[in-house]
């Protein structure tokens, strides 16, 4: 607790680069090219140039290759000229390689380029769009299928019975269909299967049987292979060229006024995302009264997306996986804007260099130049229109299925994860009931009755009429808790789900077991799935974020936290939360900081623990620190905290100080809305505050804060 901190000034503690390799041959042969054009990026070599046909930018890097002069070579220039529909020129090159070590993979490559028709499987959700690409991929027959909720637990082998195939695809792709959406058995066909993998961290308990039996994981980023390679045995590749989906992005009109600075659309502020939110907070808050910033939460109608990206001179995104191209990214490339980010990498010479710019320390709007009326052929070389999009992913996916090895795969499993997503209300009563029954019968263990208590759960929140989801999920979690005492997530789950319903004393004494005993309780992060951080009554008090990063390993701000020291920390702000709702604000401040001790970067316990210092009348200087504690690690605290720590440093007659607390608060709210007008952070309680201690405030800012506080 020896933490000073005497500003609002939040600053994301980036994951370290992982370096898997010592050089970009060895990167490129184990299939992660984004690592290979970062490490070789520039040099003009025959690496550089292969690596660029991988990512994506396949004509600029057969014209960067020229003549083959290696069996690598002539290798990913057969398969480039294969995606270009030139079959001949890739036979050809095939032809050059004759024995060693690329001579079985040449003649395999050869099969699939000669084949009049190719059989692909593609699995998805029902309803997702993400197949219809897919089925008008040239020289590929694509068989869909979408499994309902009655079809959960289907096997593979009944499936290609049922469709009259013989010897089943060449080729399986898994999108999106984690968990119940996968067939059973489908880990022992004998044709590859390909998983599209994203948000890996936040997913790692719900699919980590889904990566360990693919044969292939094919991911965005450099970062993201380097994490994916450290959990499973399979071949993972990075595909930078392939994540693109608001294709009908285009650049503005030449003579468009580009009358925004900087546009963000999304979600700004989300508690578990708090590295993104301090990124964002500091554009937010830019001190220049000349930027024109507009930064909406939420999600716009394509049209009006459309016509916002034309008018925008930087586009903000912020990176969780170091050296990847994000789809928000793409979008602001084809528009014609510039991309303001946290990793500004060598990756930018794939779209010819000068789209990204680094959003640090000394940074200005001017700086850099700016490229208005773009054309769209870099972009279109390396993010590809669909359906041409979808047919190089899987000529991509069947390249590398040329260098996978024969390996055992994990058992198949009996257990069915449950995530909880935005599934309409019938529609999700149907599947969460499902996936209880399925966990509930048969075979028996902590994570299955974890599955059947958090889907039970989710039912209820997905229709709330539904009451007996419940009383299920209450009931499961209580008899999981009685057959399996030692597993940490089912006690920390049940106190969640308990909490929620209002049983406070029996949901204490689970926070206490985590809190007393969790060091020395059964916990696997690849199998015990935490509830979920969808539901914000959860993720107000829990750093899920955090949680994710260190269960997956990740190292962040030089060290690797400890997952269950996160949850212990997490059960004493759930305890606090009530003993200070109670009243019980001595033992409120202890719990919160023990938590803050045990962990120091959860910015709920910090923001509870300035609210009762400040109810205890504590010393400013001790309120004001937690508060700034709070914010700084995530700027969305800002708004619930404002009126104390303004207070704080009144007392100390620290004017100064509080006139900067206020200016940025107006910032926020004059720059950051809903999508349907609301300004984030204004509240009755923030606008009487305002209102008082508007004096402190001078020019600009204080033209900024007028309207807000007139309700505009």
């Amino acid at each position: 607790m020896e933490l000073v901190e005497d500003r609002i000034d939040p600053r994301p503690e980036m994951n370290l680069r992982r370096h898997q390799f010592n050089d970009a041959e060895a990167a490129f042969d184990a299939g992660d090219y984004a690592s290979a054009y970062q490490m070789d990026g520039g040099t003009n070599s025959e690496i550089e140039a292969l690596a660029a046909i991988m990512c994506g930018q396949v004509a600029g890097g057969l014209a960067m290759l020229g003549a083959p002069e290696s069996d690598r070579a002539f290798l990913v220039a057969a398969y480039g000229h294969w995606c270009l529909g030139e079959t001949d020129q890739a036979l050809r090159n095939l032809s050059e390689i004759g024995n060693g070590e690329y001579s079985s993979p040449a003649r395999a490559l050869e099969n699939h380029v000669a084949a009049e028709m190719i059989a692909v499987a593609v699995i998805t959700q029902p309803g997702s769009d993400k197949a219809a690409g897919f089925a008008a991929a040239a020289g590929f027959s694509v068989a869909h299928i979408s499994l309902e909720p009655d079809n959960f637990g289907r096997t593979w082998e009944d499936i290609l019975a049922a469709s009259g195939g013989e010897g089943g695809p060449d080729l399986i792709i898994c999108l999106d269909a984690f968990g119940p959406y996968r067939p059973q058995g489908l880990e022992v066909a004998p044709a590859p299967v390909v998983i599209w993998s994203s948000d890996h961290d936040f997913f790692l308990s719900t699919r980590s049987y889904d990566h360990a039996a693919a044969d292939i994981i094919i991911a965005n980023s450099a970062d993201e292979c380097a994490e994916l390679s450290a959990h499973y045995p399979g071949r993972v590749a990075s595909f930078l060229g392939h994540d693109n989906y608001a294709q009908y992005v285009t650049v503005p009109k030449p003579g468009t006024n580009r009358d925004l600075d900087i546009l963000f659309t999304g979600r700004a502020f989300a508690s578990y995302m708090r590295d993104k939110a301090q990124f964002l907070f500091r554009l937010a808050a830019l001190d220049s009264e000349d930027a024109r910033i507009e930064m909406l939460e939420g999600y716009l109608a394509d049209g009006d997306y459309n016509h916002r990206l034309g008018r925008a001179r930087y586009v903000p995104t912020f990176c969780r996986y170091w050296d990847g191209f994000q789809t928000r990214s793409v979008d602001a490339v084809r528009a014609g804007a510039r991309v303001l980010t946290n990793d500004a990498g060598g990756l930018d010479g794939l779209l010819g260099g000068g789209w990204f710019a680094p959003a640090g320390e000394g940074w200005d709007l001017d700086a850099g130049g700016l490229k208005i009326e773009a054309p769209a052929e870099p972009v279109d070389s390396l993010f590809w229109r669909s359906p041409a999009r979808e047919e190089r992913f899987l000529k991509f996916s069947l390249f590398q299925s040329l260098f996978t090895k024969k390996r055992a795969k994990p058992l198949t499993r009996t257990y069915i994860p449950a995530e909880f997503r935005g599934y309409p209300p019938g529609r999700a009563a149907a599947i969460y009931a499902r996936i209880v029954k399925m966990n509930t019968a048969g075979a028996q263990s902590p994570v299955h009755s974890n599955y059947a208590g958090l889907a039970a759960y989710y039912g209820l929140v997905s229709a709330p009429e539904l009451t007996s989801f419940g009383e299920a999920s209450k009931e499961i979690f209580r008899a999981a808790i009685g057959a399996y005492p030692n597993s940490l997530m089912i006690r920390f789950n049940a106190a969640c789900v308990l909490w929620s319903f209002g049983h406070k004393n029996e949901a204490s004494a689970h926070f206490m077991t985590v809190v007393d005993q969790g060091a020395a309780m059964a916990f696997d992060p690849k199998a015990d799935a935490i509830i979920s951080h969808r539901i914000r009554a959860f993720s107000e008090l829990f750093p899920y974020g955090d949680f994710y990063s260190a269960a997956v390993g990740r190292e962040v701000g030089g060290e690797i936290q400890n997952p269950i020291n996160i949850m212990r920390c997490g059960a004493m702000t759930f305890l606090a939360h009530d003993a200070i709702s109670e009243g019980r604000i001595d033992e409120a401040i202890q719990l919160l900081e023990a938590g803050g001790t045990l962990f120091d970067s959860a910015s709920a316990c910090w923001r509870l623990l300035a609210l009762a210092r400040a109810a205890d009348e504590k010393v400013p200087a001790d309120v004001r620190q937690a508060a700034y504690r709070a914010i700084n690690l995530y700027p969305g605290e800002l708004p619930q905290l404002l009126a104390i720590v303004m207070e704080a440093e009144l007392a100390d007659v620290r004017d100064g100080a509080a006139a900067e607390i206020l200016k940025k608060w107006t910032l926020l709210a004059a720059r950051v809305k809903s999508v349907d007008g609301r300004r984030f952070g204004v509240t009755p309680e923030n606008v009487e505050c305002a209102k008082t201690y508007s004096h402190l405030l001078e020019d600009w800012t204080l033209a900024l804060l007028t309207p807000i506080l007139d309700g505009a």
